[in-house]
């Protein structure tokens, strides 16, 4: 997300849609493999959400990871519709969040905090990504 596109998130325009999901068609988001968003929750443990796949029927599949600051994780699950409980409850920071995926949250009427915009080196990620089994796929852990 930008400076500009974080100002536009925290001074919303009166109206838009409504959504009570947030389903992702593969036309909404970015390609597999980003950060969308990375923040922190009240006990201090990283939030890290990202583009995992696309389903056969076109639903967006995200990872949300969950770590201490030991980095060992403590949640991971794959999710097709995100909800409030899955969010950083503390900080998001601005510049390691998607501006698309923001603007949904928010007319979902999710809530996020974000921090100041800072200026930081662009990469596909910006948290941990999960742990692996032997088999490549991702560790799933029903807790978050």
């Amino acid at each position: 997300m930008t400076e500009e596109e974080l100002e536009e998130i925290n001074n919303p325009t009166p109206g838009g849609v409504h959504i009570l999901k947030i389903l992702g068609p593969l036309h909404t988001y970015p390609r597999p493999g980003r950060t969308l968003m990375y923040g922190y929750d009240m006990d201090r443990e990283s939030v890290h959400i990202y583009h995992d796949s696309v389903t056969t029927r076109g639903d967006v599949r995200f990872v949300i990871h969950r770590y201490g600051f030991d980095e060992e994780t403590t949640s991971v699950a794959r999710v097709s519709v995100l909800r409030q409980s899955h969010l950083p409850s503390k900080r998001a920071y601005s510049e390691c969040c998607d501006f698309r995926l923001a603007k949904l949250i928010q007319q979902a009427g999710l809530y996020v905090n974000y921090t100041r915009w800072q200026k930081r080196e662009k990469k596909d990620f910006y948290g941990k990504l999960a742990p692996q089994d032997a088999e490549g796929r991702e560790v799933k852990d029903e807790r978050a």
